[in-house]
């Protein structure tokens, strides 16, 4: 239904008229006779404008229904076509989300994989209601429902238990809604117990719909008992026996699988009471004379029939209904940084017209996929919504706020209005002129790419691209056109909301349709192959007009480089006619919007955090900075054009790639600027990976950890060796070759030569890109095996050149960063490092040096490797007098953030050099959801302490021979020794010479080195200190284990060798280390087998011990006072005097020793 304003002999009239009564009128008089014109109009530009304002004219029927109406009125084929195919911006705001069909096999497989739980309620027959809890498992369909007194989440969590963690045991994973009775105490404690919470999308039943579906059924079949025997929810008795008989007839029947959920979880079914069939004749008497007896028999007898008619009643059901189902993965809808608008239709009765129900709220930023739900950021908060829930923005929807910005400064400073005023034009239709008389524009030669590279040599033709590229396009200067004429244009309403009045006679009460005419042949000529105004993949070449002379005087002044507009004859209607209307070429195009399965909208991608404050910005530079920084412009352009990382796109080139892939999209760059500490400026031009989409993309790029550094070093510090580092230039660039189609735009600040929004084919891994890691890993990886070396089997970004006799040569990599230990007397190390520098293009440091953030220091007799800047730099949280007085206060979302900030800027030092601040830091982490003032305090003494001791971390002594060297651990723990944390666990490993084992245990550390490290809470359930020390215990002997594995692959790489995994656990096996522990009971209960313990976990942890310390195997267990375990410090707050010791490789005495 629409409301029709029509003027009808000589009155206006207004009348609610539905489509069907148009077109049966239409049906019946044969519409209004339109103009004669000699053929037919086929121009699809004009058409399309026609049938949205027909669209928008009717009330925005449906496309079917459109359509239908021109067909019925005689329209062309290419009319009937686009109607079907219109999408109108309007119908997309108001349109609600359609629901997400079923489409996947079940995911669980094994009974207790994960259960879904949800609440219903249900009334008896006089309309008391009552909560109950409905619990099923998503494997098997087992079914548990009981009635639950309220909705308090302790009180959920003890019926729960109750009813299915007490037969059951506890589940991997607990799927429930976003509703306040599953939060606090039920998802704590079924998460300490060791369950995976889930929780389905807001408004998004279908999520957990087996709960829901699972909990309807069971309700329909109680509400037929309910009313068939009038239960009363007062009498507890029959409130128990009809939960228990219908969730007997759930479990008991044979489902579609062919089994019933009773067999598949105890392998039998249920054996249900009361069989009257048999030969019990006592039963068959006791219904006569025992009416509660009989009742029972009865309710049970009613949820079975229900049961049996809803089986058979849903297959019917299936047979009519069935229907494929098909949809999209989220990721491949949505990518992060699109901006999108998301839907909220529930409410409250009678708000469906409130402000916020039944709406589209927006617009909105993807940050994060979960599954196939979406996190979406709006308006500082963030929110989980289900794919189906979400449309992309539409280009109108989305604010110019820099046009809001700029009227806001000129409103702020009026005097410079006429320097800051826009350009506005009016796309109205011009007044009648002679079509007979285009106007030209001067027309120029397209902008050619760069003939040469940087070091004079040609470029081949097809790497040009050939063709011309894309010119940018600049708004005119001076005031708009003259012949645009504004009468009648409103600008503060829409054109499609216009109303229109049309003077029709008496011979129809409705609006007349416009009266179209054929074209001429210039205004298809001006139409012709607009790349701007022509659907992706379907652009036409525009014919090439005569040119203008120009004098040479203006043609070198004024026409900047790249810079010359194309001749178009200007389109100019006649008077009267209807027409499509045309931006003049003249003015700013609007960004490309590319599609995929959605609209694409482009936008700048800045740095965060603390690096947003080094950024330079390119508005703010001066004359003399901008010139420096077009300088390092240059150099970065220069680096491109060396590498071939590109190659030009022509406009030929372009119409082909999108023809033959329409979901193309052309991916933005941009500067980031930054000045270096000597001043000099620095310019990286990189991609926007994020507008890209990621989908199959392999990202993965390993670096070496902080055991393959610390190994590193160790080998550096031997005899005879030495230590190198190294950083590849233009490391990205330098990995050539790239396996799929990438085009990339010019940035508006293009590089020197070129020209804005220019497209490039890239040809290799650039800055930016999703995978342009991997690449420079593969490529790193490849160039390595070419000259000898081979990458561990247990470390990534680990290599090792085989040697005569060991090796010859280690490495470490991170990303584009090298520390590179090698043997000095070797002689072909020499030449092979020159050559390895030539071909990585690295840029070599020898001596004290700087290594991701840490700095190395060498003196003659060892290497230290602290971190100053980082431990100097370590902030802490602003705390006022008065805040201070209320510790027990939580602490306010902004000082949630900065406590955040302070625990990751601590963990990188506690996870590089400094283990002695590891358990503050891990306790302070502890809290992060629930810290208070107190623990901000705590974190700041932390803090506090980094910064007075930024000189203290690792000392390697040199002299240490890896060949011979053993390996000893500490592993101890802490069974919630103190209020409101968990349990903590931690060991140390330590390489020293066979002749000082006994010593070390001592605190003679000055023959050791400390290689690895850790500390955090246990993560599973542990019921006693036996249990939590023999966690610890594997722990370290895991860690242990996995360093002597790759000692040993070290020691056997020679030259001609071929080393695998199984030969290097053979060689392993032979080598000898110690484990140490301070539980008596854990070094007594490991090596007897008569040891009965009740802990069934704890059994597999003991027998895995066993294993390792039998007494064939060359692993030892043993057994030190608490004041000699070394490990004791990364477990509890206390003195850290013999870990530091350790990390220094110094004596440390203990007391009492």
């Amino acid at each position: 239904m629409m409301s029709a304003r029509v003027i009808y002999k000589g009155k206006t009239l207004s009348k609610r008229i539905s489509l069907r009564s148009r077109i049966q009128f239409v049906a019946r008089t044969g519409g209004p006779k339109p103009v004669p014109h000699p053929m037919p109009i086929e121009d699809e530009a004009i058409v399309g404008a026609a049938v949205k304002q027909l669209h928008t004219n009717l009330g925005h029927p449906e496309n079917r229904s459109l359509a239908r109406a021109i067909r019925l009125t005689g329209g062309s084929h290419l009319a009937i076509k686009t109607a079907l195919d219109f999408q109108c911006p309007v119908c997309k705001r108001i349109a609600e989300p359609k629901p997400t069909p079923s489409r996947s096999l079940r995911r669980w497989q094994n009974f207790g994989d994960c259960v879904a739980v949800d609440l219903f309620s249900l009334a008896d027959c006089h309309g008391h209601s009552l909560t109950f809890l409905n619990a099923i498992d998503m494997a098997s369909r087992y079914q548990v429902v009981t009635f639950v007194p309220s909705k308090s989440p302790l009180v959920i969590y003890k019926a729960f238990m109750k009813t299915w963690v007490t037969p059951f045991g506890v589940p991997k994973a607990v799927l429930t809604d976003l509703g306040g009775e599953f939060n606090r105490e039920f998802s704590q404690e079924l998460s300490d117990l060791g369950s995976q919470m889930l929780t389905s999308a807001a408004i998004s039943p279908t999520q957990n719909a087996v709960a829901e579906r699972a909990g309807g059924l069971w309700k329909l079949h109680a509400r037929a008992v309910l009313d068939e025997f009038s239960i009363d929810y007062h009498q507890t008795d029959r409130l128990d026996w009809l939960c228990a008989t219908v969730s007997w007839a759930h479990n008991a029947r044979v489902d579609e699988t062919g089994y019933s959920p009773s067999q598949w979880v105890l392998g039998c079914g249920i054996r249900l009471p009361y069989q009257l069939w048999g030969s019990n004749l006592a039963l068959q008497s006791r219904m006569e004379q025992d009416h509660t007896f009989a009742d029972r028999v009865a309710t049970q007898a009613a949820a079975q029939r229900s049961t049996v008619g809803l089986h058979y009643s849903r297959a019917l059901s299936r047979a009519f209904l069935a229907r494929a189902r098909t949809s999209q993965p989220a990721a491949a809808s949505f990518a992060v940084g699109d901006q999108v608008y998301y839907w909220r239709g529930i409410g409250k009765r009678g708000v469906r017209f409130s402000n916020w129900a039944f709406r589209w709220h927006g617009p909105c930023v993807v940050i994060g996929h979960e599954q196939n739900n979406i996190w979406v950021a709006h308006r500082g908060s963030t929110l989980k919504c289900a794919a189906r829930h979400l449309r992309h923005a539409l280009p109108e929807e989305l604010l110019p706020w820099r046009a809001v910005v700029e009227e806001q400064m000129a409103a702020q400073h009026p005097d410079d209005e006429q320097q800051q005023q826009q350009q506005y034009y009016d796309l109205t239709p011009p007044p009648a002129t002679d079509l007979s008389k285009p106007t030209h524009r001067v027309r120029g030669k397209q902008p050619q790419p760069p003939t040469t590279t940087a070091d004079g040599a040609a470029v081949p033709e097809e790497e040009m691209g050939g063709g011309d590229v894309l010119p940018p396009s600049a708004p005119p200067p001076g005031p708009p056109p003259a012949d645009f004429d504004s009468a009648g244009f409103d600008p503060d309403q829409p054109p499609e909301e216009q109303e229109q009045e049309f003077d029709l006679g008496s011979d129809f009460p409705w609006q007349q349709p416009p009266v179209f005419r054929e074209p001429t042949a210039e205004e298809l000529r001006a139409d012709e192959g607009d790349l701007y105004d022509t659907p992706l993949g379907q652009e036409e070449e525009r014919p090439q007009a005569p040119e203008e002379e120009m004098p040479p005087s203006v043609q070198e002044e004024e026409m900047p480089p790249f810079v010359q507009e194309e001749e178009t004859p200007s389109f100019q209607p006649g008077a009267g006619d209807a027409i499509v209307r045309h931006p003049p070429d003249l003015l700013e195009r609007p960004a490309k919007v590319h599609r995929t399965a959605c609209v694409f909208v482009e936008y700048d991608t800045l740095l965060v955090g603390k690096a947003r404050a080094k950024e330079v910005q390119w508005a703010l530079l001066n004359g003399s900075q901008k010139q420096l920084m077009q300088e390092a412009m240059s150099r970065e352009w220069q680096k491109w054009t060396e590498h071939k990382s590109v190659r030009w796109c022509s406009v030929q080139q372009l119409q082909q790639l999108r023809q033959a892939d329409a979901s193309l999209r052309v991916i933005g760059t941009r500067w980031v600027l930054t000045q270096k500490a000597d001043g000099t400026y620095k310019a990286r031009l990189v991609v926007q990976g994020c507008q890209e989409n990621h989908l199959g993309l392999r990202v993965d790029a390993p670096t070496g950890s902080v055991l393959a550094f610390t190994l590193t070093l160790l080998f550096g510090a031997q005899n005879g060796w030495d230590i190198i580092f190294g950083d590849a230039a233009c490391a990205f660039l330098q990995s050539q070759g790239i396996e799929r189609l990438l085009l990339i735009k010019l940035p508006a600040v293009p590089p020197p030569g070129t020209v804005a929004g220019q497209i490039l084919i890239a040809q290799g891994s650039i800055y930016g890109t999703r995978d342009a890691p991997r690449a420079w890993y593969g490529y790193l990886q490849k160039t390595l095996v070419d000259f000898g070396f081979r990458e561990s089997w247990f470390e990534k970004g680990f290599y090792i050149l085989p040697g005569t006799s060991g090796p010859a040569v280690i490495l470490m990599s991170h990303v584009d960063d090298l520390c590179i230990a090698f043997d000095t007397q070797v002689a072909s190390n020499a030449q092979l490092l020159k050559n390895l520098e030539h071909k990585l293009q690295l840029s070599v440091q020898k001596g004290d040096s700087m290594f991701c953030g840490k700095w190395v220091q060498f003196t003659h007799d060892a290497i230290t490797v602290t971190q100053p800047r980082a431990a100097q730099a370590v902030e802490q949280l602003p705390l006022t007098s008065d805040r201070r007085k209320t510790p027990d206060a939580l602490l306010t979302p902004a000082e949630v953030t900065s406590y955040r900030g302070v625990i990751g800027q601590l963990m990188w030092l506690v996870t590089q050099t400094r283990p002695d601040l590891a358990v503050g830091v891990n306790q302070a982490a502890q809290h992060t959801t629930t810290a208070k003032v107190s623990d901000a305090i705590k974190l700041n003494s932390i803090a506090r302490e980094a910064n007075s001791t930024a000189e203290i971390g690792l000392v390697f002594r040199r002299g240490l021979d890896l060949s011979t060297a053993r390996i000893v651990g500490f592993g101890d723990s802490a069974f919630a020794n103190a209020e409101g944390y968990k349990s903590q666990a931690g060991y140390t490993l330590q390489l020293t010479q066979q002749q000082h084992l006994t010593t070390l245990l001592t605190g003679n550390f000055q023959h050791a080195a400390l290689v690895s490290w850790h500390t955090g809470t246990i993560k599973r359930v542990v019921r006693s200190t036996l249990a939590a020390e023999a966690y610890a215990v594997s722990e370290v002997t895991e860690a242990a284990q996995l360093l002597r594995e790759l000692l040993a692959e070290i020691r056997l790489s020679v030259v001609g060798s071929v080393v695998v995994p199984s030969d290097v656990e053979t060689a392993a096996a032979g080598d000898d280390f110690l484990i140490v522990t301070d539980s008596q009971n854990v070094a007594i209960t490991v090596p007897k087998d008569s040891t009965a313990l009740a802990d069934k976990r704890l059994r597999i942890v003991v027998a895995m011990l066993r294993q390792v310390f039998c007494k064939d195997s060359h692993a030892l267990l043993k057994w030190v006072p608490t004041k000699q375990m070394l490990a004791d410090a990364l477990t509890k707050l206390m003195t850290t005097a013999a870990l530091r010791a350790a990390m220094q490789s110094i004596r440390h005495s203990p007391p009492g020793l």
